[in-house]
């Protein structure tokens, strides 16, 4: 028997013996509360001595050797290079040292609350060329807001200009209105200044589009919420 949401071992009723059980329980509680761990991104387990009891790892998605068969699970080091697995449950969070970052377990995989990327652009519509900056986002719950900048070069003045960047977060878009917000740009060499917006498009796709001044650079900035869809 186990407690139904994150299974502490439970001694049955007339047992005289509960150490086991309730040492169990303790060492699965220390691992989880609060949950500090060193790397999520290793499929070998390291080589650990023992000052480093105590410290949690998160198994990477093809572990080898003494983590074999624990993907995504926490690897709790109890001796030099003897380890302890203890299922996550879904909804935890834990710090990640090695990247400073919150990450949320979801069940199947971890997925960061808040960090930094670059969008990959895709020209749609009247576009020659682009380059994206680094885009920053955070998640609360199932939202995710994002803000960031691309400079994109159209083909023509005067004309609808359609830019595709990926969503930081996947989110299972299936129409424009799962995903909108507000959007402007800035042409760079003649300091004019618009309107564009962005919405989603497809699955982990978000569409930029504006009317373009002419055929130099435009600095586009948008901020978009979004939901994680399934």
């Amino acid at each position: 028997m186990a407690t139904p949401n994150i299974a502490l071992p439970t001694v049955p009723n007339g047992q005289t013996n509960i150490s086991a059980a309730y040492n169990a329980a303790m060492q699965t509680l220390d691992a989880l509360l609060p949950l500090v761990i060193q790397d999520k991104d290793l499929n070998a387990p390291p080589v650990t001595v023992g000052g480093d009891v105590g410290k949690r790892w998160i198994v990477g998605p093809a572990p080898t050797g003494a983590w074999t068969g624990h993907a995504n699970e926490i690897a709790l080091c109890t001796a030099a290079t003897v380890w302890a697995f203890i299922v996550a449950p879904a909804r935890i969070e834990a710090w990640i040292i090695d990247e400073a970052t919150t990450y949320l377990f979801g069940g199947a995989t971890w997925t960061p609350l808040s960090g930094s990327y670059t969008p990959a652009l895709t020209g749609i519509t009247n576009y020659t060329s682009g380059t994206a900056e680094v885009s920053a986002y955070t998640r609360v719950g199932n939202v995710v807001t994002l803000s960031g900048r691309i400079n994109v070069t159209p083909t023509a003045a005067a004309t609808l200009t359609e830019v595709n960047i990926n969503a930081p977060i996947a989110s299972n878009f299936a129409a424009s209105t799962d995903a909108s917000g507000p959007a402007t740009y800035h042409q760079v060499s003649g300091a004019l200044a618009g309107a564009a917006s962005v919405n989603s498009i497809a699955a982990n796709t978000l569409r930029l589009s504006f009317i373009s001044a002419n055929t130099s650079s435009h600095e586009v900035r948008f901020s978009i919420s979004y939901p994680i869809l399934p």
